[in-house]
């Protein structure tokens, strides 16, 4: 499903950096792992590892494939989904919290008593 594309090409370098974190993949949706050297373009582009190991023509198609099933997916849900309100939600929330207080109190209770 290769197209062509008018855009100007984006330049992706090799980047040392010292923050050794996993940075999102622009290609796959992905990650990169840990690593010194990152794939980045100046528009903050980035090609994790993976990708650039796999080829990232044949992911970045996979990645439109799987998002293009995800819109249909989502799609689906229009005007099917029956949730609860806002309300409800934080109604429910409290009385979590004040449960898990009760809880905890009894707790403390029974330690002091034994």
């Amino acid at each position: 499903m290769k197209t062509e594309n008018k855009l100007p090409p984006i330049k992706v370098k090799l980047v040392e950096t010292n923050v050794y974190t996993r940075w999102p993949c622009t290609v796959c949706s992905g990650c990169t792992g840990k690593v010194a050297i990152l794939a980045e373009s100046e528009d903050d582009i980035r090609v994790c590892e993976k990708c650039l190991k796999e080829g990232v023509e044949a992911r970045l198609q996979e990645h439109i494939r799987k998002e293009i099933e995800f819109v249909e997916f989502l799609r689906s849900l229009v005007g099917r989904l029956n949730v609860p309100t806002y309300e409800a939600w934080e109604k429910a929330m409290k009385e979590n919290y004040e449960n898990d207080i009760k809880r905890d109190e009894r707790l403390m209770a029974r330690s002091r008593s034994s």
